[in-house]
């Protein structure tokens, strides 16, 4: 039986933390965990959801841009239009009525998709 989702792990360049945490910490609002010394050799960090953890792990590897990607619900999408353009951050916003949701997709600084949605 699967209780629900534990954690997401996406990548970055190595040496990228300064980046993740304006980008996920000072932009997005996440609180920063902790990572497990096992996993402190590959860098990154660690985020924590309401009720999951975002994993974000260095990587130096030559990425395309991909369907691939995590989504967040949230409350009142076009605040978070206006964040994230204030951050510099473009954000593509599809209104799909007969599903009754608003979806907004971006790119987080090294490539991965976010997709945003307000039900």
């Amino acid at each position: 039986m699967i209780l629900g989702l534990d954690h997401i792990n996406i990548t970055m360049p190595i040496g990228s933390e300064s980046d993740a945490r304006k980008f996920y910490g000072e932009v997005l609002g996440l609180k920063e965990i902790p990572k497990p010394k096992a996993t402190k050799s590959v860098g990154g960090v660690w985020f924590k959801l309401p009720d999951a953890e975002l994993h974000i792990d260095g990587e130096n590897v030559d990425r395309e841009r991909t369907s691939a990607h995590f989504a967040l619900r949230v409350e009142d999408i076009m605040l978070w239009v206006d964040k994230l353009s204030i951050a510099g951050i473009e954000i593509d916003i599809t209104d799909t009525k007969e599903n009754n949701l608003v979806r907004g997709h971006l790119r987080d600084p090294f490539g991965n998709g976010i997709e945003l949605i307000e039900r």
